[in-house]
């Protein structure tokens, strides 16, 4: 969130210092990180109206607040799944969203939708990194799965990432890939529920699971 004129510049400095009176949360940490997105050299105003000033902080605020707790969700699921979150997270959203008859159908679906949803969105997260534009020009869709193995095994990339970046981009790609899995999980479990279901218009119920499609009447075997 970059500075937008002086006076808010010199407002969130102060907050930061012992003593201050006001109800603000903002640490050091963030200030610095604002005066690095405020362009060097430019001029700020020394006010901005009111209203337009508490909108747009009200705005960057609420869109900080809410990456961080979309991070942490994120960081819960993973530390909750562990290394297998990759493979329930996709298949349960499938389940869920391929509607009832189909859970089955809908995991399946989804977890091979979520494994491809998961390098869409290791990639989006790869072109999202300062400099991806430039590093990753001319070069074949491979390198995007060979830079993210890189990072993953904990080394630095240059001309991408360097050594002191690599823990928060590495957490960054974690997240960017978990939820391309659990987009491509509810998309390819919706899009299987929707496909049988159009195969039985009547919406009879199989007795066994995965028998929708070829025995839409439920009918037991002898």
């Amino acid at each position: 969130m970059p500075f937008k004129s002086e006076a808010q510049r010199k407002f969130f400095h102060a907050a930061t210092e012992p003593g201050f009176r006001g109800d603000a949360d903002i640490s050091k940490k963030d200030v610095k990180k604002w005066e690095r997105e405020t362009p060097k050299g430019k001029k700020l105003p020394e006010h901005v109206s009111k209203k337009a000033a508490f909108v747009r902080m009200a705005t960057d605020l609420g869109r900080m607040h809410a990456r961080e707790k979309t991070a942490g969700l994120l960081d819960t699921l993973v530390n909750l799944g562990g290394r297998y979150a990759k493979y329930w997270v996709p298949a349960a959203g499938g389940a869920i969203l391929a509607g009832p008859g189909y859970h089955t159908e809908g995991a399946l679906a989804g977890l091979l939708a979520g494994h491809l949803g998961g390098r869409a969105g290791e990639a989006v997260g790869l072109r999202g990194l300062k400099g991806a534009p430039q590093f990753f020009e001319g070069k074949p869709l491979s390198a995007y799965r060979a830079t993210a193995h890189q990072l993953g095994a904990g080394k630095a990339v240059p001309g991408l990432v360097n050594a002191t970046e690599l823990g928060k981009t590495q957490r960054a790609l974690r997240h960017a890939k978990l939820l391309g899995r659990i987009t491509g999980g509810a998309a390819g479990g919706y899009g299987a529920g929707r496909l049988l279901g159009a195969q039985n218009p009547y919406g009879m119920q199989p007795v066994f699971p995965g028998m929708g499609k070829e025995n839409p009447m439920g009918i037991r075997p002898a």
